[in-house]
C-alpha cells in the first residue's frame, strides 16, 4: 500500500489517511511517501508497518543511536532538532486551541534543550537472562520482548558507564533474573553531581556481601539499595520494602545553591538543566504574598527555591519517602517557613483553604493531570496566581478548559525537556478573574 504522511502523531509516528481514516506508521516523517503494510484495522483508525520509503522527508537524518528503530524510546531522533521543536510546538498549539480555545498568541516559542544528548539523569531498565547471561534494556512496544541496550545516548554518560560495569559484576556472580520470582527485576540508576545511586529491584533474595562491596567500589557510586517487588502482575517498578545495603541511604547533591537528598523512589525531574531553567522562570513572574502551596511537590525543590517570596509555604505530596526528603531538605537549607504534608493534594488543599487564603498555587501533576476534586477546589476559591507545570498537552487542555471561567491564562511557556521524544513540558501562568 502506497501512502503519503501528512502529519505527525502525538507519539512521534507519521500519520497518513485512507478514506478519512487515520493510519499510524512508526518510523515515518511528514511529507514522506512510503510503502506500508496494514497491521491493525478498526472502524476509527489503522496501524501499519513501514516497508520502504519512496520519497524521503527533507527533515530526515540518520539516527545517532543504533537502537533507535527497535526500542521506540526516541522516535523523533530521525529528524533534525529544529523540526522536532516545530512539531512539538505545533502539537501543543493545536491541542490547546481545539480543546481549551486558547489564544495561540499566548504560547511562547519553545525553549530548546541546550544538551540534546546525555541529558537524562535516571534510568530504569528491566533485567532478563539471555543465553545464560543477564542483560538490561527496554521492552519493545506492546510486547514482553526485551531489547538489550548496549548504550543509550540520551542517558548521562556516567550512568551508562556504571550500568555496563554493574551488569558485568552481576554476571560474574551468576545472579538470577526474576523468571524464578526471586531474582533481579529492574536496575534503577540515578546520577547527580557525578554521584550515582544504584537500586536493584528484585524478588526476595539476599545479595552476596562481596557483590555489594564490588558495586559500591564502582567509580562514583555512593549508594547501593535493594527494593523488593514480588508482584508479577504489577506495572509499578518499586515494591513497598526498601533495604539500604551500602553507602549513603539517600543520594545527596548540591544544585542552584540548594542541598538536596533523594530516596530511590522519590520523583525528580529527569533533565536537571532544563528543569531548573523552568523553575527559575517562575521567579520572573511570581508575586510575593502570605501563603504559597505547592501540590505534587516531590522533594520540595520548587518550594525551597521560592521560599523568600512568601511568609509561609506548604508542600503536599502523596509519596511518603519524598515528603521525608523534603523535610530534611528544608532543614539542611535552613529554610524555616516551608512545611511539608504527606497526603492527597486535593484533600490537603481543601483543609488549607478552609482556614487560610492561598495567594499562589503551584501544581505539577502526573500525566493524568488534575483530578476532578482538585479542579473543584481551585474553582471554588479565589487563588490570585496559579502556575501549572504540565507534561501532557491533552490533560493540560482539558484542565484549562475546566478552569477558564474563573481563571485567565496569561502566559504559556513550553520547554523541550526530552529531545528526540514527542514529550513536551509546559508552564502555564493563570490569574484569578476579578
Amino acid at each position: 500500500m502506497r501512502l503519503k504522511i501528512v502529519k505527525m502523531g502525538i507519539n512521534g509516528e507519521g500519520i497518513a489517511y485512507q478514506n478519512r481514516i487515520p493510519i499510524f506508521i512508526p518510523g515515518t516523517l511528514i511529507d514522506e511517501e512510503i510503502e506500508a503494510k496494514i497491521t491493525f484495522k478498526s472502524e476509527r483508525y489503522m496501524k501499519a508497518e513501514l516497508l520502504r520509503i519512496i520519497k524521503t522527508s527533507p527533515y530526515r537524518i540518520e539516527a545517532k543511536c543504533r537502537h533507535q528503530s527497535s526500542c521506540g524510546g526516541c522516535p523523533l531522533m530521525i529528524a533534525e532538532i529544529p523540526q522536532q521543536l516545530r512539531w512539538k510546538e505545533n502539537h501543543l498549539k493545536q491541542t490547546l486551541i481545539k480543546y481549551a480555545q486558547i489564544n495561540p498568541q499566548l504560547i511562547e516559542p519553545i525553549q530548546e534543550n541546550p544538551y540534546p544528548f546525555s541529558y537524562r539523569n535516571q534510568c530504569k531498565l528491566p533485567i532478563v537472562k539471555r543465553k545464560g547471561k543477564l542483560v538490561c534494556g527496554l521492552y519493545e512496544e506492546n510486547s514482553n520482548h526485551l531489547i538489550p541496550i548496549k548504550k543509550c545516548i540520551i542517558h548521562d554518560e556516567l550512568l551508562e558507564n556504571c550500568r555496563k560495569e554493574i551488569i558485568d559484576i552481576c554476571n560474574r556472580y551468576h545472579l538470577p533474573d526474576f523468571s524464578d520470582g526471586k531474582g533481579l527485576r529492574t536496575l534503577v540508576l540515578r546520577a547527580m553531581n557525578e554521584k550515582i545511586q544504584v537500586t536493584f529491584v528484585s524478588g526476595k533474595m539476599n545479595l552476596p556481601t562481596q557483590f555489594i562491596e564490588d558495586i559500591l567500589n564502582i567509580n562514583q557510586v555512593v549508594s547501593v539499595v535493594q527494593n523488593i517487588n514480588t508482584n508479577r502482575k504489577s506495572r509499578e517498578i518499586f515494591g513497598k520494602e526498601t533495604v539500604y545495603l551500602a553507602g549513603n541511604e539517600k543520594l545527596e547533591f548540591n544544585i542552584e545553591g540548594l542541598k538536596l537528598q533523594l530516596s530511590p523512589n522519590s520523583f525528580f525531574q529527569l533533565n536537571t538543566i532544563q528543569s531548573f531553567a523552568m523553575f527559575n522562570k517562575l521567579k520572573e513572574f511570581i508575586k510575593t504574598g502570605s501563603l504559597m502551596v505547592e501540590a505534587y511537590c516531590g522533594v520540595g525543590t520548587i518550594s525551597l527555591l521560592l521560599h523568600e517570596y512568601f511568609d509561609e509555604i506548604i508542600g503536599i505530596e502523596i509519596i511518603k519517602e519524598a515528603i521525608e526528603n523534603a523535610k530534611v531538605n528544608a532543614l539542611n537549607n535552613q529554610v524555616k517557613n516551608c512545611r511539608f504534608i504527606c497526603g492527597d493534594s486535593a484533600n490537603e488543599c481543601e483543609k488549607i483553604v478552609s482556614k487560610k487564603e492561598i495567594d499562589c498555587l503551584i501544581v505539577d501533576p502526573p500525566r493524568s493531570g488534575l483530578d476532578d476534586k482538585m479542579i473543584h477546589m481551585i474553582r471554588s476559591v479565589k487563588i490570585k496566581q496559579i502556575f501549572y507545570i504540565s507534561c501532557n498537552p491533552s490533560t493540560l487542555a482539558k484542565n484549562l478548559s475546566q478552569l477558564k471561567n474563573e481563571y485567565e491564562v496569561e502566559r504559556i511557556i513550553p520547554y523541550d525537556m526530552f529531545t528526540h521524544t514527542p514529550h513536551i513540558e509546559t508552564i502555564v501562568i493563570l490569574s484569578c478573574k476579578k
